[in-house]
């Protein structure tokens, strides 16, 4: 793709640069590469002197630019907001310039609304999506945010924009001849982030809110409410905590007990303040005050807490937009992680074959599906379909989706940064965006005596009586688990998690049996798996009380709900019973439940 560059000066925003360039608006067919947060691509096109639809990742970002922009008769259109409402808007004469910013979702009841007054919008409006790298990133777990791509190719007049942009791998930026607009700053714009990689993930962080001890506030964003649930409860957060998040998760974690849930953003905030990734990319955060921001990854809590450092980070510390007398917008950037060897990584070539594979199965389903006769047949054909690997990649016209295909390279690209601290520090470098300052105070290795004992040459349950009677006299068991990884014991976590969660009696009982140990183990975790903050999430957000449906529509919606997280606990047509109060009405065919009332069971 052709890249003109874009020379930006200390002090300067976006519509300083297009005036250089004698450019009236932002140009059609372009990947705009902001570089920086901040410097007004979104304020351009709000006051852009053309009818406009602006796509935003999230509904706080629509609320913020809304509130910010009252004066210029903004509609947006979200959940809530209804095709009559902007059909209304639409024909209202008395808005020169109309500006509609919708969610990805929100934009099918756009094109609705301009269908039904025969209101051509390709033609007439200008489509600019925003934060476009959140198509490739979140389209595994949020399908329908690439749903208005298709409509997108379709406007005559449109752009992609963010400061983070990932490669978009689309046909039609090739045949419609895209090219990218890069911002260069001519000034120094690098941040300092210190970057802590630990084995003792909660000591670190109470270490360093003791440390940030202070009249400002600590912005902490961290995607696993379950994740910060726990941070709250070992730290004994009573009312000094704020936590951000949909309103779907808001209404779900209210009843799980927690306190201080905010689905929009506001002020005044608290001494700590969370945000989940609803918040990461978009939303302005003006601040009276200078905040310190933490970034969270625990792999031990959840994997999809891993932060990209080439987007997510960069995009974290520009929600902060106010600029304080001494030139920055916070008091300090710390990204606190840890990290694992055995992360399971899959390289692009083994992407390449496992597509394929799926593709090959899709066609053979397919074709399957096509030549069936019977109805019954064709139905349980088609539920094989939607359950097979490849049907996760396709549209909803069940076409290829490329952003969810690049999605799957890119989430390996950003796990195998946290195999090892050398990989993750060399990740935020190559950004070119951070000055690093790295830091690992818990790696502490120093167990040379167990690290001998266990180097003796003996059987393994020999070798797993010694283990175990050297975790007993071990205050700190995770470091021990790292010394164990470290020497290349095949059956670290396996024995150490069995310690921990079995206790030492019953793995005596057992006879120290690896595989009864590794059966209990996993029973015990697809037991709380399916009961834990992020399964419920979920399960509230996919079904909704009061709808009727034939019992095998839940099982089969749980069983894609269950596949997704891998648990391995089997799926009947009762099992929603354990989520929801139902009514049951077995005279039907199929027969139905209606959900009465999500039970919202908190995690043991």
């Amino acid at each position: 793709m052709k890249v003109i560059p874009l020379n930006l000066f200390q002090d300067e925003k976006l519509t300083d640069v297009l005036k250089r360039e004698k450019l009236v608006n932002i140009p059609t067919n372009i990947v705009f590469d902001k570089t920086l947060t901040g410097i007004g691509a979104t304020y351009t096109e709000i006051h852009a002197k053309r009818n406009s639809i602006i796509i935003e990742p999230n509904v706080p970002v629509i609320k913020g630019k809304i509130s910010k922009h009252k004066e210029l008769n903004l509609l947006g259109v979200y959940q809530g907001v209804t095709e009559k409402q902007i059909r209304k808007y639409l024909t209202n004469n008395s808005i020169r310039f109309k500006k509609l910013i919708t969610t990805p979702e929100g934009f099918k009841k756009i094109r609705n609304a301009a269908k039904n007054i025969e209101l051509n919008i390709y033609s007439e409006y200008f489509c600019l999506f925003d934060e476009c790298e959140r198509l490739n990133q979140d389209v595994g777990y949020r399908t329908k945010i690439t749903n208005p791509v298709n409509d997108f190719f379709e406007f005559e007049n449109k752009a992609f924009v963010s400061a983070t942009p990932l490669d978009i791998q689309h046909p039609k930026i090739k045949e419609q001849n895209f090219y990218k607009m890069k911002i260069e700053p001519q000034f120094d714009y690098k941040k300092n982030i210190e970057v802590i990689i630990t084995n003792d993930f909660a000591n670190v962080l109470f270490e360093k809110f003791q440390a940030l001890k202070s009249n400002r506030p600590v912005c902490i964003f961290y995607n696993s409410t379950t994740g910060i649930d726990s941070i709250v409860n070992s730290l004994r957060m009573q009312y000094n905590y704020k936590t951000f998040c949909s309103l779907k998760s808001k209404n779900i974690l209210l009843k799980l007990g927690f306190k201080n849930v905010e689905s929009d953003f506001s002020e005044p905030l608290a001494e700590y303040n969370f945000f989940t990734s609803r918040y990461f990319s978009a939303i302005d955060i003006e601040l009276k005050i200078k905040p310190d921001i933490i970034i969270l990854t625990d792999l031990n809590q959840a994997e999809h807490t891993i932060i990209d450092p080439f987007t997510e980070a960069i995009q974290i510390q520009g929600r902060f937009r106010t600029i304080f007398e001494d030139g920055k917008n916070y008091n300090s950037l710390t990204h606190i992680t840890n990290i694992k060897g055995d992360l399971s990584v899959k390289t692009s070539e083994e992407l390449d074959i496992e597509i394929e594979q799926h593709r090959i199965n899709h066609e053979f389903l397919l074709s399957q599906f096509n030549e069936a006769k019977n109805p019954t047949a064709k139905k349980a054909v088609e539920r094989d379909l939607r359950n097979s690997g490849y049907f996760e990649l396709l549209d909803e016209n069940w076409n290829l989706d490329e952003f969810a295909v690049h999605n799957k390279y890119n989430e390996e690209r950003v796990r195998a940064y946290y195999k090892d601290f050398e990989s993750l520090v060399q990740a935020y470098k190559n950004t070119g965006f951070f000055n690093v300052i790295f830091n690992a105070p818990e790696l502490r290795f120093y167990l040379n005596e167990a690290r001998f004992k266990i180097r003796n040459k003996e059987g393994i349950k020999k070798k797993l009586q010694r283990i175990v009677s050297l975790l007993k006299n071990n205050k700190n068991v995770e470091e021990f688990r790292e010394m164990l990884i470290q020497e290349n014991f095949a059956d670290a976590n396996l024995i150490v998690d069995a310690f921990l969660k079995l206790g030492e009696d019953y793995i005596i009982s057992v006879d120290y049996s690896r595989a009864k140990m590794a059966k209990r183990l996993t029973e015990i975790e697809m037991e709380e798996k399916r009961f834990k903050t992020e399964i419920l999430l979920e399960i509230g957000d996919t079904f909704n009380v009061g709808e009727r449906k034939p019992k095998d529509y839940f099982k089969q919606e749980l069983q894609k709900i269950y596949t997704r997280y891998a648990i391995t606990h089997k799926v009947t047509q009762n099992t929603i019973i354990e989520y929801f109060e139902v009514s049951a009405n077995n005279s039907l065919k199929p027969s139905t439940y209606t959900l009465v009332k999500f039970n919202c069971v908190a995690e043991a």
